[in-house]
């Protein structure tokens, strides 16, 4: 009985082997999660923003640029008459075919500015200091620096000046522009208004009660109550100086006008 009770042991210790040697022949190796709840997740989807800010500006066919002229004749004679005579005949308008501004109802008008250059330089003007005009080097004036005899005042005086507005900060309010309706949704259109022109002016150099007006008006206007010769004479070279001084500036120079749309979104 006791041999038997032996190997009956040890016969199971061997069947213990073998079922464990089948397990580890049926083992699968993976993962099984066929289901997935996922509960209060937050979802956030970005918002689609226009970002047109556009402008259109062209210049009208044929347009060839302002002119400059006023025709100015002065006379002087041994008894000391003095007299001067001309007409204005300049054109300062730059005729256009398209001036459009468009932006999108996703952004906010910030302003329209307009810059004048001379070529590549700043727009040119003479500067007034102690009753003593003070012209830019290329005017050709000796000394750069001559008394004026016209009762001027300011600080910095031009010979012509951009009429139309150089700042337009709202432009539902401007008499420079309107809106139209071109019946797509989304944006503000604007066009200027039925002039279609950038137009100049007689700067503050020749400025009267009245304006700014032209050079012969001007020179008339200031001539007409000075009775003494010499200084009549002085004011005739005066004339002369500061027209030759803006023909020296202006002939054979460019130009240059910068239109700048400026907008702003109000997202990050």
């Amino acid at each position: 009985m006791k041999t038997s009770k032996i190997v009956a042991i040890t016969t199971c210790s061997f069947a213990i082997v073998t079922l464990a040697s089948v397990g580890f022949a049926t083992w699968l190796i993976g993962l099984q999660n066929e289901t997935v709840e996922l509960n209060d997740i937050n979802v956030a989807v970005d918002n689609v923003t226009d970002n047109t800010s556009y402008l259109k500006v062209e210049l009208a066919e044929g347009e060839n640029g302002i002119n400059i002229s006023d025709t100015v004749n002065a006379e002087a004679n041994v008894n000391g008459g003095v007299s001067l005579s001309g007409e204005s005949n300049h054109d300062f308008d730059v005729n256009l075919s398209a001036f459009d501004i468009v932006y999108s109802e996703d952004r906010t008008f910030d302003s329209l500015t307009i810059t004048t250059k001379l070529g590549e330089n700043e727009w040119p003007s003479v500067s007034l200091s102690a009753g003593n005009l003070s012209f830019p080097a290329d005017a050709n004036v000796d000394g750069n620096s001559i008394k004026d005899n016209f009762g001027r005042s300011g600080e910095k005086l031009t010979f012509i000046e951009l009429a139309n507005s150089t700042n337009v900060t709202d432009l539902s309010s401007s008499s420079e522009y309107e809106a139209v309706n071109p019946g797509i949704d989304g944006y503000y259109f604007y066009k200027m208004k039925a002039t279609q022109a950038l137009r100049f002016k007689w700067g503050s150099m020749f400025t009267l009660d009245s304006g700014n007006v032209s050079p012969i008006e001007f020179y008339n206007k200031k001539l007409e109550g000075v009775t003494d010769t010499t200084a009549k004479l002085q004011m005739l070279n005066q004339i002369k100086t500061e027209l030759s001084a803006m023909n020296a500036i202006f002939t054979g120079k460019t130009i240059n006008i910068e239109i700048k749309l400026t907008t702003h979104s109000e997202q990050a």
